[in-house]
């Protein structure tokens, strides 16, 4: 049997997301190129594995349940196996994760993830930075796709650790030219919780609440406006569309795309930056990476 472990981690993601059109995005393909990646994997299993509906995938059939059980491990084992043969190899990648847009658009974050300090850190591994979906933030490290995560708040999973940096970084509002708020400079955060919040119900609690002010209000009590973006530059787009405000990182002001503007936020706490990685990762460098950012003299992104 000819199996494409590509169509494999296709499936596991459609399993993940239950949903072809937000596997799709995750994959970075169109809905219809997922849809004949399944077709085309059912075909070399040789049974159908999935249910099918008007509205899209409806469940998955008896033989498509034993088939996800096991393609996960093995999805999961090909990534290691690949990394292994890069370590015996003497020249294995480190590679950074940063959510999605990151690279582009908050450039500081980039920077930091190379600087000259930590690349020192780690003389045998060519760091290579990865942009992670927003959905698989939580996901990237146990299934292999980083070694290290760069983020705002601890990884909750058993198998990874994350480790508070000594950096910081300031929290702003971002409008649309045309909101309520554009043109202000500063608002109080109790102003700011009186505005429709984007955020992504996609994403874990722990790593949305900064975003809608968790530390002010409850999410309840938050007026929330969703989004089902992937990356900053869907958000970004989503925002400019209405008449909400979402809240980010200060070094986004310094790259923001036309009919968008920053708002300082008065009294905003700062946000500690997290180093995630695997426990039990001993070949990758992750933790002497880790280590070498933590000896990072203390910083404020800006």
């Amino acid at each position: 049997m000819d199996m494409d472990l590509e169509l494999v981690a296709s499936f596991v993601a459609l399993v993940d997301e239950w949903h072809f059109g937000r596997a799709a995005s995750e994959l970075f393909l169109t809905t219809s190129a997922l849809t004949k990646r399944i077709q085309r994997l059912e075909r070399v299993v040789g049974v159908t594995l999935v249910d099918r509906g008007p509205e899209g995938i409806t469940g998955l059939t008896p033989a498509g349940l034993q088939f996800a059980a096991a393609a996960r491990p093995l999805v999961r084992q090909a990534r290691q196996a690949v990394e292994d043969a890069h370590s015996a190899s003497g020249q294995g990648v480190l590679r950074v994760g940063l959510p999605s847009g990151t690279t582009a658009l908050l450039p500081a974050m980039a920077h930091l993830a190379t600087c000259h300090e930590l690349l020192q850190a780690v003389p045998d591994r060519r760091v290579s930075l990865v942009e992670i979906p927003f959905p698989l933030i939580n996901r990237c490290l146990p299934e292999g796709s980083v070694d290290v995560l760069l983020t705002i708040a601890p990884v909750s999973h058993s198998e990874v650790a994350s480790t508070p940096l000594p950096m910081t970084s300031t929290r702003i509002a971002i409008v649309s030219e045309r909101h309520s708020l554009a043109g202000a400079g500063e608002v109080t955060m109790a102003e700011m919780c009186e505005q429709q919040l984007l955020y992504n119900p996609d994403l874990p609690e722990e790593w949305m609440r900064p975003f809608w002010l968790g530390d002010l209000q409850t999410r309840a009590e938050a007026r929330l406006a969703s989004t089902h973006a992937s990356n900053h530059n869907r958000v970004y787009h989503d925002l400019r569309m209405g008449s909400y405000a979402m809240i980010t990182l200060i070094p986004a002001r310094e790259v923001l795309p036309r009919h968008l503007q920053a708002v300082e936020l008065k009294g905003a706490e700062a946000l500690t930056i997290y180093a995630a990685s695997r426990r039990r990762d001993r070949r990758s460098g992750a933790h002497a990476y880790v280590a070498g950012l933590r000896a990072l003299p203390p910083r404020a992104l800006s």
